[in-house]
């Protein structure tokens, strides 16, 4: 969190961000929200849906193992889960399916 907001102050607080991958779980949500909810305002989160297939062979191709890439797809998967089920319950999660057409 103080990172983003060490970047963000650098920036005088002016204009709009991407951040990739944050929050990556609850806590740094919790976080955020608790230290600059009411000072910073969260329009959405873009959620890029890749099914498991998919993530493996991507970083296979970048050099890991079968077992490494099934492993960091579910770690992410379920840190991930309760801040998609937070900003999908206040309506800010635009879900992109990543599976290439048939």
């Amino acid at each position: 969190v103080r990172v983003v907001v060490r970047e963000m102050r650098r920036r005088r607080w002016s204009g709009k961000y991407v951040l990739d991958g944050f929050p990556d779980n609850e806590q740094v949500l919790d976080a955020w929200n608790s230290q600059y909810g009411s000072s910073v305002y969260l329009k959405s989160c873009l959620h890029l849906d890749c099914y498991e297939a998919l993530v493996d062979s991507r970083l296979r191709a970048q050099g890991r193992t079968p077992g490494e890439g099934q492993a960091a797809f579910q770690e992410f998967r379920h840190a991930s889960a309760g801040v998609l089920e937070k900003l999908t319950h206040d309506g800010k999660v635009h879900v992109v399916d990543t599976a290439p057409p048939p």
